[in-house]
């Protein structure tokens, strides 16, 4: 009699400690899926895209080396349905991901060619001298990149998708 009760305790303590660990997992799972949520309400439901027709065109580009600064003559061309508010134009040797920007963005594009106008209308032109300073001995070749962005709702939208690239020799 005494041995079938020890096999009982037994056997409840196995129980017990099984649903000990379920109880554990279940708070844990539930305390996780309510921060999930609370830290989703925070978080922007929609982010604003690019639009498919936002198409920049390099027209022209050189590069002219004296020294430690480079002058970077570039002529852009807004090929697409949209206004672009401005463009990172970046230059860098052709393999490499990273480029130095060498305009300033809060320019808006303004430049002689299109009469100061902020932001580049479809068919405008944009030309520029840019200055690139830097430390080291540039290689002949380089790469000029343009990004636009554009602003939907007064907030700003990189579009990536419309990198154009060119190969400028700086002599």
């Amino acid at each position: 009699m005494k041995k079938n009760l020890f096999r009982l305790r037994l056997n409840k303590k196995g129980v017990s400690l099984m649903v000990g660990y379920v109880l554990l997992i279940a708070l844990a799972v539930s305390l996780s899926l309510g921060v999930f949520f609370y830290l989703k309400l925070y978080l922007p439901s929609e982010k604003p895209d690019c639009p498919e027709n936002v198409a920049i065109t390099i027209d022209d580009a050189g590069c002219d080396d004296q020294g430690t600064v480079a002058y970077v003559d570039i002529n852009l061309t807004n090929r697409g349905f949209f206004t672009v508010d401005t463009a990172f134009i970046k230059i860098g040797e052709e393999d490499r991901v990273f480029r130095t920007t060498i305009n300033n963005i809060d320019e808006r594009l303004a430049s002689v060619c299109n009469q100061q106008n902020i932001g580049l209308k479809p068919d405008e032109r944009y030309c520029k001298r840019l200055i690139y300073t830097h430390n080291t001995v540039l290689p002949s070749v380089q790469e000029v990149s343009v990004e636009p962005l554009i602003y939907i709702d007064n907030l700003p939208v990189l579009c990536s998708g419309a990198v154009v690239k060119k190969k400028v020799i700086c002599i």
